[in-house]
């Protein structure tokens, strides 16, 4: 089982700057990483994977490049993988 760190508010999930980690293999490990990198109890929360994806994260609506339909997708989709960006277009 994974845990990731990620804002209470805004649902994005922290990405460690130095080592580019987004999951730990333990809760354990979560919290020490954010002992380590100052994060306070009250902005950021540790859950596992599966329930942050199921249960917390926020869902946005977006507007598909290239058609022009709306659409939901999960709030931490990578750029790549977005097709409302001109990135996924591209590739």
């Amino acid at each position: 089982m994974s845990y990731v760190i990620y804002n209470t508010e805004t649902t994005r999930i922290f990405r460690n700057k130095r080592t580019r980690k987004e999951t730990y293999k333990t809760a354990a490990a979560a919290r020490a990483a954010m002992t380590r990198n100052s994060l306070s109890g009250d902005e950021y929360a540790i859950a596992s994977v599966e329930f942050f994806r199921n249960s917390i994260e926020k869902q946005v609506e977006r507007r598909n490049l290239m058609s022009g339909k709306t659409f939901t997708q999960p709030i931490n989709t990578p750029l790549c993988c977005d097709p409302s960006s001109e990135t996924y277009w591209s590739m």
